[in-house]
């Protein structure tokens, strides 16, 4: 839309400025020049708002299927890979205290080897000195991450690994640590999950 109004003025400039005779004609191609450059930053920011307003939708939707599997007591399998594809991650893998598998999506991720980067529950941050930023925004560690989802006497873990290099927006991130909150508080109180199929 703004190319348009641009070339618009542009090729109006063009054909004008050799048929410009008068006082009144300067006047007429001056409003019609700013005319042209209101709509075309009007323009601009209806298309900004149009998209975060998609972004944000996006992010309701992936939050609102994430909270209905765990609600419904969908596979545990299932509500990750939902969670997985909604954040554009590569792989999650929720595992016990011993190590061993509760539940992986996609299922190969189940072989990977255990993140060493602790992630902070409340921003995803690791604990290194140097975070990884991508043109989006956030990207999470190189080698994924670990998030304690569970406390004593039986902990349970999260790994994360990202899948896209261009990162989370603010908005994204943010997003993506209210889910993973909310797996938290799904998984603390009730008995330790078992492997889904």
């Amino acid at each position: 839309m703004d190319l348009f109004y641009l070339a618009y003025a542009v090729g109006f400039f063009g054909l004008s400025w050799a048929t410009i005779n008068r006082p009144d004609d300067i006047v007429a191609f001056v409003a019609l020049a700013v005319s042209g450059l209101v709509a075309a930053a009007f323009g601009r920011r209806r298309a900004r708002s149009s998209e975060m307003l998609g972004r944000a939708r996006h992010d309701v939707d992936a939050l609102g299927r994430v909270a209905e599997g765990l609600v419904t007591g969908a596979p545990l399998d299932a509500v990750l890979e939902d969670f997985r594809r909604a954040f554009r991650l590569a792989g999650l893998v929720v595992r016990q205290a011993d190590e061993r598998l509760a539940a992986a999506a996609p299922p190969g991720y189940a072989a990977r080897s255990t993140p060493v980067v602790a992630l902070d529950p409340r921003t995803l941050l690791g604990d290194e000195r140097r975070h990884r930023l991508g043109r989006r925004g956030f990207r999470l560690p190189e080698g994924g991450g670990r998030l304690r989802l569970a406390g004593d006497p039986e902990p349970l873990w999260l790994d994360l690994w990202e899948g896209d290099e261009e990162g989370l927006s603010v908005d994204e991130h943010r997003a993506l640590a209210v889910a993973t909150m909310m797996l938290r508080l799904a998984l603390r109180p009730g008995p330790t999950p078992s492997a889904q199929s």
